[in-house]
Formats: structure tokens, C-alpha cells, sequence
């Protein structure tokens, strides 16, 4: 098996043997190659699987989307001369940025912040905070006790999109067109090809809260992100939570009419959050180690 994507394939926030491709690995004896590159986007897991994931010869190849920015970052497919410097340059950024965070002087401002300034009114309180903006970090009462997420209205936002309005994106013609190409080499090569919908935490995690989340909070939220919205409180409400969907239907519709296997993990990992497992960090995008754990499961599930 060969796996391409992003930070949600490289394991990003949890330990090598806690990722879920290693996970599947370990549980099942596959011979696995994970081609995760954190920072990038379709044409690039396209360009790893060409220039690295065919010599293996897969039987079976996974490619792994993230709707938090995968739709977004996708662009008109390029020659593989122009992936390549396009990969080459997006690891020179991550080499600068791993310089910056080495540095003595990153390292002792971090210490200063976390050590010393950290604690000065920590039990504050932000005076009218939980009026306004009471409902962040959600709060999940699971049977094994509270659970907590948080993200960023950007992250809320940006599912703010119905389905026709996604449909006809560059958005979503850019990844299609990615797409598009892993099928045509799967007929070509004679390899099982899998898509797997890794969805954003506010997708998962905000059904199981819908009837506690504030509409005039949730309003205000989103207002940090778009100014300009003009609904009442309770209509945008209802419109945030019929379309949080949408762009993992557009894919799962087309997969479908094109006779693709392709697993969303959505359900799934709703499940594990409502149970009490927290599937993703409270202050972070990505999965927990209980999160890839799920993660693992399904794509075993779907790739035998």
C-alpha cells in the first residue's frame, strides 16, 4: 500500500507510532509507504505518487483529502518539472521554518511565554466573554466526561458553502482534476485506488452540539471572519449546520458516478468524539492518537 497526502498521512502532533498509517501497519502486516508531506496540496500528492509511489508497484493506494484546505490549495495541474520545484520549494520553506523554531532566541521567547507570562491573570476572567462568545471551546458531555474543541472562525466559515456554489469552485475543478489523474493511472497500472474524506473538526464535532451552541454567539463567531453577514441569528444558524456537508458531498457523489472506492472518516469519527474519545486536540487541526486510531480502522476497512 502507498499513501499520499498531507500532515493528516505524515502524522503531524503525535508520536511515529501513533500515526494512523502506522497503526495500519502494525495491526495488519501490510508492506505500507507513507508519501505524507505536511504543507501540501493534490498536485503535489499527484506529483510523490508519480515520481516515488509507482516504483513500489502498489497493490492497493490511498489518497487522503483534507476539506480544511486541500479544496483550497489545489491548482490547475502543472507539468511534473513544475511539481517537482513546487515541492522543492514548499520543503525549503519547512527547513526555514524548523531554523527559526531551532534558534536560541525562538527557544527562550517560548520559555518566557509559557514559564512566566503564561500565568499572569490566567483566572481573569474576559469581561463579557461567555455572554458573547460563551460557546468556544465547544464543550461535549461524552460518558466518559467533557470533552473540548476549538478552532478558528476561518475553519467554521469556509464550509459555509452549498452544494451547487462548491460544485462549480476552481476549487473544486482543481482537486477533481487531481482526481482524475489517480483514477486514469489506477485503470493504467491495475492498482485498487481509495480516496479517504478527512473532514475538519467543527464538521465533526458541531452536530453533536447543535442544540447548546447560542445562535446569536455562533452569529457573532462567524461575524470575526465575515463582516458583512446579514442574517438573523437563527437563519444563519440553520444555514451553517445544512451545509456543513457540502463539499464532502460533492466528492462523495462523484466518486460514487465514477465507480471509486472512496471512505469519509466523518461518521466514524463523530461516533468516537460522542462516546468520549477526543478525536482531535482541543487547540489544534489535527487527529489525537485516539483520532488516527479511527482513522486506521476505517481505511483497513475500506482498502481489504
Amino acid at each position: 500500500m502507498v499513501v499520499v497526502g498531507d500532515s493528516f498521512v505524515a502524522g503531524s502532533q503525535v508520536s511515529d507510532d501513533q500515526g494512523w498509517t502506522e497503526v495500519l501497519r502494525k495491526q495488519t502486516g501490510l508492506s505500507l509507504y507513507n508519501l505524507g508531506v505536511s504543507g501540501t496540496g493534490p498536485n503535489v500528492y499527484l506529483n510523490n505518487f508519480v515520481l516515488l509511489g509507482r516504483q513500489f508497484k502498489p497493490e492497493t493506494v490511498v489518497v487522503t483529502i483534507f476539506e480544511g484546505n486541500d479544496f483550497r490549495d489545489a491548482e490547475p495541474l502543472k507539468t511534473a518539472v513544475d511539481l517537482q520545484q513546487q515541492l522543492q520549494s514548499s520543503q525549503q520553506s519547512i527547513n526555514v521554518a524548523d531554523l527559526a523554531q531551532a534558534s536560541p532566541v525562538t527557544r527562550g521567547l517560548t520559555r518566557l511565554f509559557t514559564e512566566v507570562l503564561a500565568d499572569i491573570g490566567k483566572d481573569t476572567p474576559v469581561p463579557g466573554y461567555q455572554k458573547d462568545m460563551g460557546w468556544m471551546p465547544l464543550a461535549l458531555n461524552t460518558p466518559k466526561g467533557a470533552q473540548y474543541y476549538s478552532f478558528t472562525p476561518k475553519k467554521l466559515t469556509y464550509l459555509y458553502t452549498d452544494e451547487a456554489g462548491f460544485e462549480s469552485s476552481s476549487e473544486w475543478r482543481n482537486t477533481k482534476a487531481v482526481l482524475e489523474q489517480f483514477v486514469m493511472l489506477s485503470k493504467k497500472e491495475n492498482f485498487h485506488l481509495v480516496f479517504v474524506y478527512a473532514p475538519s473538526a467543527p464538521h465533526v464535532v458541531m452536530p453533536l452540539a447543535r442544540e447548546k451552541i447560542p445562535a446569536e454567539q455562533l452569529l457573532r463567531f462567524a461575524r470575526y471572519r465575515l463582516e458583512t453577514l446579514s442574517l438573523d441569528a437563527e437563519a444563519f444558524k440553520r444555514d451553517v449546520f445544512a451545509k456543513l456537508e457540502s463539499r464532502e458531498n460533492v466528492m462523495m457523489h462523484w466518486c460514487a458516478q465514477n465507480g471509486v472506492d472512496c471512505v469519509s472518516t466523518t461518521q466514524p469519527l463523530r461516533e468516537a468524539a460522542a462516546a468520549g474519545h477526543q478525536v482531535y486536540f482541543t487547540y489544534d487541526q489535527h487527529w489525537t492518537p485516539e483520532g488516527n486510531a479511527v482513522v486506521a480502522d476505517v481505511v483497513w476497512q475500506a482498502s481489504c
